[in-house]
């Protein structure tokens, strides 16, 4: 059932393509049919090979495309969409792989859970696996800033409720709270910036919810890269989450987790990756004096939604 809302807040949806277009042709006409009256869709194409650019100007020309050229990564190519969406004033900005498909009422289900209160910055869909059979649930790791997939038979859920961080995936963000807590970081190139984002929102005072009533169906192959490469940003993007946003007990708090995995490992890639977080750090420190400008609470707000 579709939400009931007094008022349609205006709704830029945002879909970044490398290579995607299988996914596009399986996923595109169920957004295109989204039951939810004042949305645009514009796709941000990162320099794909794959002729996604021509295939979408001729089948869908009344949707947006934008040919970035090259392959900027997911975060900066998100920027340049949500960018777009402040400047033209929208409400909202919704982040969608392109591997998806949605349900009917999925965007409607997001704003309203926003609607609710204005210090919810940020409502993350409720993944599905593509055949709709498993919820797709991530357990946040605070030691670590980082989430293990879980996955559990679908359920019936009404209630929307806090979380410690919002998937990427499909993630509905206010755009005038984007003003107070910035844009992804663009040094991450991809993975992990959804769970800076969200943590920066929750220091600023802002609350995250996931909305089990939006319901996305999620491929989970999409644009996808070599596993050490992977595991490189991972590693990397992680530690520098750390480093810029948790306060010092926390860090004291994790210090032996965080020693093990980046310090006193044989893991390569965990290695290689320390040395380049470190190398950022000068830029990380900067992040980090903004970010704690902007601190209304303490980390206790999002470290209590974990679940061990």
């Amino acid at each position: 059932m579709t939400p009931v809302i007094k008022r349609f807040p205006s709704v830029l949806v945002i879909i970044i393509n490398w290579n995607g277009l299988r996914h596009l042709i399986d996923g595109l006409p169920s957004l295109l049919a989204t039951e939810y009256p004042n949305f645009r869709v514009t796709i941000y194409d990162n320099g794909s090979n794959d002729d996604s650019v021509a295939w979408l100007r001729g089948a869908y020309p009344n949707v947006d495309v934008v040919a970035l050229g090259h392959n900027l990564g997911f975060a900066a190519a998100n920027n340049v969409g949500l960018r777009q969406a402040m400047t033209a004033g929208m409400d909202y900005a919704v982040l969608l792989n392109n591997d998806t498909r949605v349900e009917p009422g999925w965007l409607a289900a997001l704003v309203s859970a926003a609607e609710t209160d204005s210090d919810i910055a940020i409502c993350q869909a409720r993944q599905r696996t593509w055949d709709g059979s498993h919820a797709i649930r991530f357990r946040f790791i605070p030691e670590w800033a980082e989430a293990e997939q879980e996955r559990t038979p679908a359920m019936p859920v009404d209630l929307a409720e806090p979380t410690p961080f919002a998937s990427g995936c499909a993630m509905l963000v206010r755009c005038s709270a984007l003003q107070h807590i910035g844009l992804f970081d663009e040094r991450y190139f991809m993975y992990v910036e959804d769970v800076d984002l969200s943590l920066r929102a929750w220091i600023a005072g802002y609350r995250v919810l996931d909305v089990p009533t939006a319901i996305v169906y999620h491929r989970m192959t999409g644009s996808d890269s070599h596993a050490e490469q992977r595991m490189f940003w991972g590693y990397r993007n992680q530690l520098t989450t750390l480093l810029k946003l948790y306060q010092p007990r926390t860090l004291r708090t994790y210090a032996a987790p965080i020693i093990r995995r980046w310090f006193l490992t044989r893991n390569r890639y965990a290695l290689r990756a320390t040395l380049a977080a470190l190398i950022m750090l000068p830029g990380s420190l900067a992040w980090r004096r903004r970010i704690q400008k902007t601190r209304r609470v303490a980390d206790s707000a999002f470290l209590e939604l974990c679940t061990s």
